[in-house]
């Protein structure tokens, strides 16, 4: 039985998204969601996400008298990085499902260790280093393993910032000002 998806709607903790769920949320929303900028949901994804993303769009819906072009924001839907439009939806599934606390901050910082692990052994993987296993990763896996870390961190940085893209811009704007400097000397 599929889940009725209105906004309404209450889950089951942990419910993952289907293609069937995912068409019918689509579905749910009718003529304006075609028009209107949605986020991508992946199979596997937990369907509480689903539903608070599909409620946030039926406020909008209602609060500006049902026209899509009213609530889509003035830049155009791709003017928002995958990174930071993943960034911002792992930030509010891991605050509604762990909280904004310190330890919470704590183990945000902790996960981008283990990322950087990961990077490691990935790394080592494709040296062979360990002889009894051998050559075990590609440099795919290291460029796979990179991309969580990048993101890890971006999702770290929301405790910590307002705006992470624009903190992070700006930071690698001092960045590549320092690197001028030492290039002209």
């Amino acid at each position: 039985m599929r889940p009725n998806l209105t906004p309404e709607t209450e889950t089951a903790a942990g419910q993952m998204v289907t293609p069937e769920i995912e068409a019918q949320v689509r579905q749910t929303i009718g003529a304006e969601l075609r028009r209107a900028f949605l986020p991508e949901f992946s199979p596997g994804e937990n369907v509480d996400l689903v539903v608070r993303t599909v409620r946030s769009i039926y406020i909008r819906l209602v609060e500006r008298g049902h026209a899509s072009d009213y609530w889509r924001s003035e830049a155009p839907p791709d003017s928002v990085p995958p990174l930071w439009a993943t960034a911002a939806k792992s930030v509010d599934w891991l605050d509604t499902k762990n909280g904004t606390s310190d330890h919470e901050t704590a183990m945000r910082l902790m996960k981008l260790g283990e990322e950087v692990g990961e990077v490691m052994q990935a790394y080592i993987g494709t040296q062979g280093q360990n002889p009894r296993k051998g050559i075990t990763h590609t440099r795919a896996d290291v460029a796979a393993e990179l991309c969580d870390v990048i993101l890890t961190a971006a999702v770290a940085l929301y405790q910590f910032t307002d705006n992470p893209a624009e903190t992070l811009d700006h930071h690698a704007e001092r960045v590549g000002r320092r690197i001028d400097q030492i290039k002209e000397r």
